[in-house]
């Protein structure tokens, strides 16, 4: 073989090799990265992440997601408004609050669970009704979230005067419930796979739904800021985010087994039959945000609430609040379920 021939050849060779490597460099910078925050640890709220993280959905299309589990609606409001992530799973009214007090630039551009499924929960032979929590000390989550706020809205509805009651940080549902059944505290408030947990063993009574009250209060939406909706780079990882939690509350509705086997390998103490009867219960609550979860009702009566009860000095406006775009654009890939 002539030089000028061997040459050319290792040319062609090297191009190829070059034209390789730069796609695949170009399919690795493809890949979007994102960082998730979590105000509590692995359970039903976030389940349609976890369907779309764990059984492979984000990867397969195009999405790393860093996971930041930072306990409490405000930690998580203040971790995504500093930056230290990219958005957050938190309560409605927290991001609510801090738009009306701060004017902080925040955005809800989805929900995983928009609908409430707590429940007001009592140790055993401690209460019957609302009525005798009087004088209980109460265990819920983090100061001035959702586990805060909601039960002295619903107490102030029933007119219970909550003066002899004393309110302690606990952390999340199981902890909680640990701390109702050991007597740290006699009465709470946790979702209901939490609730049924305690039921089943005959340590705690379940009294009543937050639901019965209040059944269009907003619960947990995903809040990030205004920067990062308009950034080119997160807003497309927040649209796969999105679209991915869509897949994961559908998937819950049409495989509860398969979505029992998923939240089981992040919760092993947790049967799979226990969880999948559960998830069974909450498909009939249609708690799941399967059309993106954003209701600009839900979210106005939830402010307009706040403020009634005095939780908020002034409304926010949903349609300062809630940005579709990301759910919009899902819906016209996915399509809208009935």
């Amino acid at each position: 073989m002539s030089t000028r021939r061997k040459t050319l050849q290792g040319m062609a060779g090297g191009i190829a090799a070059l034209a390789l490597g730069t796609g695949r460099s170009a399919l690795a910078q493809q890949r979007m990265k994102l960082r998730m925050v979590f105000s509590i640890t692995p359970n039903t709220p976030i389940l349609p992440y976890l369907v779309a993280k764990d059984t492979g959905w984000y990867d397969k299309n195009g999405l790393d997601v860093e996971e930041i589990t930072i306990t409490g609606d405000a930690n998580a409001l203040r971790a995504v408004i500093s930056n230290a992530g990219d958005i957050a799973q938190f309560g409605l009214t927290t991001a609510l609050q801090a738009v009306a007090e701060s004017g902080a630039d925040l955005k809800l551009v989805g929900s995983w669970q928009p609908v409430v499924d707590y429940q007001f929960i009592a140790a055993k032979g401690q209460a019957n009704s609302l009525e005798d929590f009087k004088g209980k000390v109460f265990a819920a989550g983090s100061t001035g979230d959702l586990t805060y706020e909601i039960p002295k809205i619903v107490f102030k509805k029933h007119n219970i005067d909550t003066s002899g009651m004393t309110f302690i940080s606990v952390g999340p549902h199981p902890e909680r419930l640990k701390a109702v059944i050991a007597g740290k505290a006699q009465v709470s408030m946790v979702n209901l796979i939490t609730a049924q947990r305690g039921a089943g063993d005959g340590s705690v009574k379940i009294i009543q739904p937050v639901s019965q009250d209040f059944p269009n209060l907003g619960f947990s939406f995903l809040v990030t800021t205004g920067a990062n909706t308009r950034d080119p780079v997160r807003s497309k990882a927040i649209a796969t985010l999105v679209k991915g939690g869509i897949y994961g509350a559908r998937y819950i509705l049409d495989n509860p087994e398969g979505a029992a086997k998923v939240l089981h390998g992040r919760i092993p103490e947790m049967s799979t039959d226990f969880i999948k009867g559960v998830i069974v219960d909450l498909n009939r609550l249609k708690v799941w945000g399967d059309n993106g979860g954003l209701d600009k009702g839900t979210v106005q009566f939830t402010s307009d609430l706040s403020v009634q009860y005095k939780q908020m000095a002034k409304p926010v406006k949903a349609e300062t609040i809630v940005d579709t775009e990301f759910v919009d654009k899902a819906l016209a890939e996915l399509g809208r379920r009935t």
